[in-house]
Formats: C-alpha cells, sequence, structure tokens
C-alpha cells in the first residue's frame, strides 16, 4: 500500500490545539476523553494532567512521563519524543516501511508513536 505524495491524515500533526468545547489549548497539549479516567490533557512529550494547561509541561513532568513510558513499555521508547530520529522496524503488517526513517511527532498515552517519514 502507497499513499503517492500526500500522507494520510492519521500521520500528519494536529494542527488545531482546541477542546471539544472550542477552548485553545498550548501548543503541542490535546485533550483526551478516557472511559475509565474521564477528561484528561495529553502533551507531544508524554505527559498527561488532569488540570487544563497554562503552557508546556514542567520538565520534572516531562522526565516522570518518560520514566514512567520506559518502566511501562522498554527503556528504548525512553528517548522518544518530538524530534528524536527513528528507524522503523518489524512491521509485520506494513512491510512497505520497513527500514524507513523519520522524525517522532509526538508520543500518545497509549503507547503510540507517531512519525512523519523522510
Amino acid at each position: 500500500q502507497t499513499w503517492g505524495d500526500e500522507e494520510p491524515s492519521m500521520f500528519r500533526p494536529k494542527t488545531a490545539f482546541k477542546t471539544r468545547k472550542g477552548l485553545h489549548l498550548p501548543e503541542g497539549w490535546r485533550e483526551i476523553t478516557s472511559p475509565s479516567k474521564g477528561v484528561y490533557y495529553a502533551h507531544d512529550s508524554g505527559a498527561t494532567q488532569f488540570d487544563f494547561p497554562k503552557g508546556p509541561p514542567a520538565a520534572a513532568e516531562v522526565r516522570r512521563a518518560q520514566n514512567e513510558r520506559a518502566e511501562r513499555y522498554g527503556h528504548r521508547t525512553q528517548q522518544l519524543g518530538p524530534g528524536a530520529q527513528v528507524r522503523l522496524f518489524g512491521l509485520d503488517r506494513f512491510p512497505q516501511l520497513e527500514g524507513k526513517t523519520g522524525t517522532c511527532v509526538q508520543f500518545d498515552p497509549d503507547g503510540y508513536v507517531r512519525v512523519r517519514l523522510d
């Protein structure tokens, strides 16, 4: 499967930083609705919080999120975050992407890493 010159929208970074009610969020934050947690906010760095964000997360919060992610998903994910350079491998469902390189765009709280391909 190839996508031609335009990548699918799911791989493009989100440009609208708004809540479902239309409130503007600081850059990099998005609103998440979870059946078990209710509404919370997630930053591209992996930091999450229940309070409405007023700016970028504190460095300590980003480190906490990275450590938590490392415990949950393994030591290799600790270095993943916006701007990290990656090479894709082991994608059984998408063999055409094997060996491609890209840049991490965001790390989702559910463990997915969004990558913009080179």
